[in-house]
């Protein structure tokens, strides 16, 4: 037993060591392509718990990341904890995935084999933790995310696939239970459904093959019961991830085939495929590592053919000649052919939702390792301790091959965007190492005190090698913005435009000569645009280009410089529109949104919406019945600047009589409370967020609501301008003005609020100052939209069964009366005479004869994401409860 504590006591010392050497330089943090440190955690939760995500895009994009809030929770309690800087936090990337790697393959050789000794069972799980494939994770981006939870689950969710279905004789209830806690721990990163998809397909396969390779032992009544309990505790653990995500895929697969996706499938499954012989070491490309690390990486070839010379010399067991068979199918999975057979046969065996949704190669590779180490491990079988110096010799090779992580600072030597000559994190054009500059730390302080619900634009489009990443020179990023963390408000972001789809705005925007690219100040007030970061430590190219145009801008009175530093610009937008708001002119167009451009140009009214009839599946003709006056034109236009040749479409302008007063809160990124006031006809209410079916606008039950004489005295005592929000808060004497006119449904009860104000000192966020008062904002009215952030929030399933005889206080608005807008928006069509007929208890009728009305706005996926949470803690506690009952039983016969 001393002998068992001591080697388990040098293997964590081991493991600590090297996560201690590759914690990051003090003041840098990690951000490198698809991948950023979040270490500003008070943003990203407000980000995370829901399944409408716009830190990444400031137009909003769905199921990016809600599955990830416990990651980081868990980070942000240990960083508390223990580390005070985010630098420091680079200790825990290496931390956190060593020692649960090292103990998820410990634990699941137990589910295989009984007896292993200690020492055996540690040289395996040392080669699951350090191997090639485990240093690629860190010396790219992978290993820094939640994706490489897959790699920790794995082990113990097909070590106890493997003993419940052998454990024929009854039904283990402490595996399914331990299944379970695996299962609720992979819907991290679930969050990207591939690793789901992936995940079951290699489950599927291993249980296809334990039944036809023990179809003799097994009795088919007995593998159906377990196939049910299996699949039931499975499922139900994995809901909450999986279940909110379906409407999206569904969406993203039609966007696929109508061609309206900025990525293009086919491309990306073919170059997303790794070559055969890059498999033996493990990765995806051994070159690049022996270029970019040592040529000592070659080492690790023994991973691979270690296994296979053990299964040529020695009598294989039915299990190893599973693995062997899983191992094929993860090479054929990773591989794509590539090499073998010809793209056009690739692609037909991939075009698929299923197998299209694995076309990277992270998702199957990343399962690569343990199949192979299963492979090896059951080869051995009861010979293990035979072949102890085999494994020692396998283990050191491989150590050799990882050796960067026992030297220390995988990221500041052998980081693959390092450059090739100077390989220095200092040194290199680009890191994936950086510091943020204190400018955007300030920055954000600043605007962060401002409560309006508005969008900033990140200028100019400046993509160099990746849609969506952003390149700063200045301070060596190439990666996703990492200053969007920062903001309270989202941005929308020229280098990621994937509201619109296949259109690249700021591409051509860039192009344009300052006069023909007026169109962009439109369009960002069609997107709720307020301020506009013009970078400046882009790279010096697209600086050039397009500096000319801001500067006209603001010599025409269009924006107005607020701030300038080495990195950035700072300008307001002075013309922009609300986040919801009510269209008076209607455009509607027979082209696509390509031409949303050309069509700005032209003298529109701030407050219209645009709809283009190849966007909404011939509903534009009902615009057409329920809008006001017609006016048509025709509009020319030519697709290529190089070309006299001209198009032209006939353009139809409507005109809305009188469009209503919007009253609305933000109560979440998913959910909005809206009250329409003196509603007088029918007219398109539009919400600048990303186009999803899955937005969903119901009416809900109103009574009449009248601020009491009370109220308003406590009001008048009560009210202050909040620090930093003087320009776009009401005074007093608007508020009491908005109450006289009844465009106000609540001020709130007088309680009082308390607001920590915070800055960034040392890499960490401080308090700085409390801000007490009683009534939260209510903004200006700004194009007949006011912003109370005093409405209440409701509760989370009042739209749940809407319309059924459950819930009979909402009712969904028709989906054919939701439109795409704008080229990206959501819109749709309010038609009061059809919903306030006879008594109806959606509205209430004015003196005038208009109406008020109440809305509830959501993302319909967030209460699939409630109600599958809930249903996986209790699947997790049921098994948990059937476990102790079961153990207590045996304890009572025994």
């Amino acid at each position: 037993m001393k002998k068992k504590l001591v080697i388990l006591l040098i293997s964590q010392i081991i493991i600590f060591y090297a996560a201690y050497v590759n914690q990051f330089p003090e003041g840098y943090f990690f951000t490198g392509g698809d991948c950023v440190q979040y270490f500003n955690f008070e943003r990203v939760f407000a980000a995370f718990k829901y399944t409408w995500f716009d830190l990444t895009d400031g137009n909003g994009l769905a199921l990016q990341y809600f599955s990830y809030n416990i990651y980081y929770y868990f980070f942000d309690f240990l960083s508390k904890l223990f580390f005070p800087s985010y630098s420091e936090q680079g200790f825990l990337y290496f931390y956190l995935f060593f020692m649960s790697s090292f103990w998820s393959f410990f634990i699941s050789v137990s589910f295989f084999a009984k007896g292993v000794e200690t020492i055996d069972r540690v040289i395996f799980s040392f080669l699951y933790t350090f191997n090639l494939y485990t240093l690629s994770l860190f010396c790219y981006t992978w290993g820094y995310t939640p994706f490489a939870l897959s790699y920790v689950t794995f082990p113990i969710i097909m070590g106890c696939t493997y003993r419940f279905f052998l454990d024929t004789e009854r039904v283990n209830v402490k595996v399914l239970w331990i299944l379970s806690i695996a299962c609720f721990l992979q819907n991290i990163p679930n969050g990207n459904l591939p690793f789901f998809i992936s995940l079951n397909l290699f489950v599927f396969c291993f249980i296809v093959l334990i039944f036809l390779f023990n179809y003799r032992s097994l009795k088919i009544s007995t593998f159906v019961k377990h196939l049910f309990l299996f699949y039931t505790v499975f499922i139900l653990c994995m809901l909450w991830s999986v279940l909110p995500q379906i409407p999206e895929m569904i969406y993203l697969i039609k966007d696929f085939k109508a061609s309206s996706s900025y990525f293009d499938l086919k491309a990306w499954v073919l170059w997303l495929s790794v070559p055969f012989s890059d498999l033996f070491f493990l990765t995806q490309n051994i070159a690049n590592f022996a270029d970019k690390v040592s040529s000592l990486v070659y080492f690790s070839i023994v991973f691979f053919l270690v296994p296979f010379l053990i299964f040529l010399i020695r009598k294989t067991s039915k299990t190893a000649i599973i693995f062997c068979l899983l191992l094929i199918f993860n090479i054929f999975l990773t591989n794509k052919g590539k090499g073998i057979l010809d793209k056009d046969t690739i692609w037909f065996i991939f075009n698929n939702p299923v197998l299209s949704s694995i076309r990277n190669y992270e998702k199957t590779l990343i399962f690569f390792p343990f199949i192979l180490l299963m492979f090896t491990f059951t080869n051995l079988g009861s010979d293990i301790k035979k072949y102890r110096w085999t494994l020692l010799v396998m283990l050191f090779c491989t150590f050799i091959s990882v050796y960067p992580f026992f030297s220390g600072g995988i990221l500041e030597k052998h980081a693959f965007v390092l450059d090739d000559v100077k390989k220095n994190y200092k040194t290199s054009e680009y890191s994936y190492l950086v510091k943020m500059p204190t400018e955007y730390l300030e920055l954000a302080q600043n605007m962060n005190l401002q409560r309006g619900d508005f969008k900033l634009l990140s200028a100019p489009y400046s993509v160099i090698n990746s849609f969506s990443w952003v390149n700063y020179p200045k301070w060596k990023v190439v990666s996703l913005d990492p200053t969007l963390q920062l903001f309270n408000n989202p941005i929308v972001q020229m280098n990621a435009p994937l509201a619109f789809g296949n259109w690249v705005y700021g591409e051509l925007w860039n192009k344009q000569e300052k006069t023909q690219s007026l169109w962009l100040l439109e369009l960002a007030s069609l997107m709720n645009v307020n301020y506009i970061i013009y970078h400046k430590d882009v790279r010096v190219d697209f600086y050039k280009k397009t500096k000319a145009k801001m500067y006209y801008y603001e010599s025409i009175k269009q924006i107005n410089k607020l701030q300038e530093n080495d990195y950035f610009i700072l300008y307001e937008i002075n013309n922009v529109l609300p986040r919801i708001y009510s269209a008076k002119t209607v455009l509607i167009s027979d082209k696509d949104k390509e031409l949303l451009p050309q069509i700005l140009l032209i003298d529109t009214p701030q407050q219209s919406a645009v709809f283009f009839e190849e966007h909404n599946n011939n509903k534009t003709p009902y615009v057409k019945n329920i809008t006001g006056k017609v006016k048509k034109s025709i509009l020319y236009y030519n697709d290529n600047e190089q070309s006299d040749t001209y198009n032209y479409t006939s353009l139809y302008e409507y005109n809305i009589a009188s469009p209503p007063i919007i009253e609305y809160k933000r109560i979440n990124p998913a959910k909005y409370r809206v009250k329409l006031h003196f509603v007088k006809g029918a007219f398109p209410l539009v919400f600048s967020d990303t186009y999803r079916t899955a937005w969903e606008l119901s009416y809900i039950t109103t009574k009449q609501q009248k601020i009491s004489h009370d109220n308003i005295q406590l009001l008048k005592n009560g009210y202050k301008l909040l620090n930093g929000n003087a320009k776009n808060q009401a005074t007093l004497d608007e508020v009491l003005m908005y109450i006289d006119k009844g465009l106000l449904s609540t001020i709130g009860d007088g309680d009082e609020i308390t607001k920590i104000q915070k800055k960034w000192l040392n890499q960490k966020q401080v308090s700085v100052n409390k801000e007490t008062y009683y009534y939260d904002f209510i903004s200006k009215e700004l194009s007949g939209t006011i912003q109370n952030n005093n409405m209440v929030n409701g509760n989370l399933f009042e739209t749940l069964f809407c319309g059924s005889v459950f819930n009979n206080s909402c009712l969904k608005i028709n989906s054919k009366n939701h439109l795409k807008a704008n080229g990206f928006s959501n819109a749709w069509l309010i038609e009061p005479d059809d919903i306030c007929k006879g008594d109806s208890t959606f509205c209430i009728k004015n003196a005038d004869g208009s109406y008020d009305m109440e809305l509830i706005l959501e993302y319909s996926p967030q209460k699939l994401y409630y109600i599958t949470f809930i249903i996986s803690i209790a699947t997790v506690l049921v098994a948990l409860g059937f476990y102790v009952k079961s153990k207590r039983m045996r304890g009572i016969t025994s």
